[in-house]
């Protein structure tokens, strides 16, 4: 039968606006930064949110800039930077950081760590979330007597001959900050993995040691001086050393990777764990601490989803339908196969009563119309496999007007297969003027659409859809709630109307109607609040069931990192390309941008799919078998 697209809402943009709207090395243990100088700083990583959409979106989603710097060139290389850097990289890609890509940059030099932070900051502007990662040698530097100590990062060319040439040589956390906190519109974490003590310090104080004896290094950033919307965690507290560990990452970068990805936690609940699991690792010798200025809750990992329940459709409504489409029939074998399908239904009474009162029926000859112990189409039984279109005969056989109801839908059915429209027309109106809800909603697409020698008239569509809605036809509610929302037919639009609708249809578990009200939820229309996890989890029942609007926008939400889900680029082009498989222009536009490979269309079916019998066209004339 048909099914139909609801128009577009509008292109794709920031603000989650929707695709489109249905109508129907080894490692030995020591310090930090190695066994002679103590003094590797891990900066920080700075969770991004980032999704460039084209036109004026403005950059949403999560960014993340990882540095792991340890070959230095003028003091002792370091054992695990790269690898620490690699471990969180690895972590926030699965998160949906960077679309999935979260590269490490290793072994930078001034110009290059530089050129990394600006790049950086410039990405961070706009963005809901910022992260920057960095692990090596770090220090702290009081200018003068009196004046509060700078902490610095160290480039792998940093010479440290002479505390005044610092400054020229290293990059200051407040430039950091300055590029990304002071930049960017949404919230920054920042992360210090480091040793607290200056690997020249013994040098430039004229000793000739380093290590424990030289002056402890980085200080924490006061609370007040940090922006609004930043998170600064340290590895190890002031003065102490951070454990380089006896494996392959230091213990506070192992404790990273195992909480990153922690669901239901914010980002400071995630860093207490990781404190706890740092003390632990090393016998309470390293303290992190956490200088948070947030503003509200951040999370990395995002709230944990439930599944969705699987569709629950409505055993009721399938059996007033049924009863709907023989309760006029002369037939006893259309309400025998009404008790075969609810022996205890509803009906079955009246059922009972009916075979009673009629005579058996006569022989069926080999050339006869099959009757209704043909499976009705799935508007009429939900469960029910559809009949296929073999089944049919190519003519009618005995006269339409001797048939019953449902028999003639069905027959109309096949003829709008065949191509027939006219006489499809003709035996919808037969058994629709027998209040056939199938034939009343089937009938009324004909008259949306002007086809089957009919002119075009929405008002009498709106009538029939009324009709067959009234029923507790799922079609009829959808494309009548069309009609509302649209303020077509005659009707004053009403959208609090349309979500009405949509919501009994989605009840019977249509997959159309799951999709609509998704829509109206994720856009807060129709009298219902904003929630885009209700959208989602509708998206989620419609998209099961194979509706590649509902894929779409689901590989939408989930590529933008909405409606509580964790953004995905993976998950994205997974539903996209379902989508996109079936025609949809907006997954295939979308794979396109991501620089996907679009995959072709499917060829369109030889026989019906099994849902043929829920039709749904209106005001664009795209309907699908």
């Amino acid at each position: 039968m048909f099914r139909e697209f609801f128009i577009p809402v509008g292109p794709l943009g920031g603000g989650g606006k929707a695709l489109g709207h249905r109508q129907a090395g080894s490692a030995q243990s020591g310090a930090r930064c190695g066994r002679k100088v103590i003094a590797p700083l891990l900066l920080a990583f700075t969770i991004l949110l980032l999704a460039c959409w084209s036109g004026s979106a403005s950059a949403q989603g999560r960014v993340a800039l990882v540095v792991g710097n340890a070959a230095y060139r003028l003091m002792p290389a370091l054992d695990n930077p790269g690898a620490d850097a690699r471990a969180v990289a690895a972590e926030l890609s699965r998160l949906g950081f960077e679309g999935g890509r979260v590269e490490p940059l290793l072994d930078l030099d001034l110009a290059g760590l530089l050129r990394a932070v600006r790049e950086f900051g410039e990405r961070a502007r706009g963005a809901e979330l910022a992260v920057v990662y960095f692990s090596g040698h770090g220090l702290q530097l009081a200018p003068a007597p009196g004046e509060v100590p700078e902490s610095y990062l160290l480039p792998t060319d940093a010479r440290l001959d002479d505390a005044r040439d610092l400054p020229r040589q290293a990059l200051a956390l407040r430039e950091l900050l300055a590029e990304t906190a002071q930049r960017s519109r949404g919230a920054v974490v920042i992360l210090l993995d480091a040793c607290r003590d200056n690997p020249a310090a013994a040098r430039m104080a004229g000793q000739g040691t380093r290590g424990a004896q030289a002056r402890s290094g980085l200080i924490p950033v006061a609370q007040a001086s940090l922006p609004l919307g930043t998170l600064v965690s340290y590895a190890t507290s002031a003065g102490a050393l951070a454990d380089d560990g006896t494996g392959r990452n230091s213990p506070y970068a192992a404790a990273l990777a195992r909480h990153l990805r922690t669901p239901e936690r914010d980002v400071a609940q995630v860093l207490r764990r990781v404190r706890a699991d740092v003390l632990q690792a090393t016998a309470g010798r390293q303290r992190p601490e956490i200088v948070d200025n947030l503003n509200g809750d951040v999370f990395l990992a995002g709230p944990a989803q439930p599944p969705a329940p699987a569709p629950q459709p409505d055993p009721l409504a399938a059996d007033t339908a049924l009863w709907a489409a023989v309760r006029d029939s002369n037939r006893r074998e259309d309400f025998e196969a009404y008790l075969r399908r609810f022996p205890q239904g509803l009906y079955a009474d009246l059922a009972r009563n009916r075979l009673a009162a009629l005579a058996p029926s006569a022989p069926q000859q080999p050339a006869a119309v099959p009757l209704l112990t043909t499976p009705l189409p799935a508007a009429l039984a939900p469960d029910q496999p559809a009949a296929p279109a073999a089944a049919l005969p190519p003519t009618p056989s005995p006269d339409a007007t001797s048939r019953s109801p449902a028999e003639n839908t069905l027959l109309g059915w096949q003829r709008v297969r065949e191509g027939n429209d006219i006489e499809a027309v003709r035996l919808y109106r037969l058994a629709a003027e027998k209040g056939d809800a199938v034939a009343q909603a089937h009938l009324g697409i004909m008259h949306e659409q002007g086809r089957g020698g009919l002119p075009k008239d929405e008002r009498e569509a709106v009538r029939l859809y009324r009709l067959a809605a009234g029923q507790g036809n799922a079609v009829g509610q959808i494309n009548l709630g069309i009609m509302y929302e649209q303020g077509r037919g005659g009707l004053r639009k009403d959208e609090r109307e349309a979500a009405r609708l949509y919501r009994l249809a989605a009840g019977q578990g249509h997959a159309i109607a799951q999709t609509n009200l998704g829509n109206m939820y994720e856009q807060g229309r129709g009298g219902l609040r904003k929630d885009e996890r209700e959208a989602v989890r509708l998206y989620r029942l419609a998209a099961g069931q194979g509706d590649e609007i509902a894929q779409a926008q689901l590989g939408l939400m989930h590529e933008q990192g909405r409606g509580g889900l964790v953004r995905s680029r993976a998950e994205a082009v997974r539903l996209y390309r379902l989508a996109a498989e079936q025609g949809n222009a907006d997954a295939r536009q979308r794979l396109q941008a991501l620089g996907e490979q679009v995959p072709q269309p499917m060829p369109p079916l030889t026989e019906p799919p099994a849902d043929t019998g829920t039709p749904i066209c209106g005001p664009r004339g795209e309907c699908r078998g």
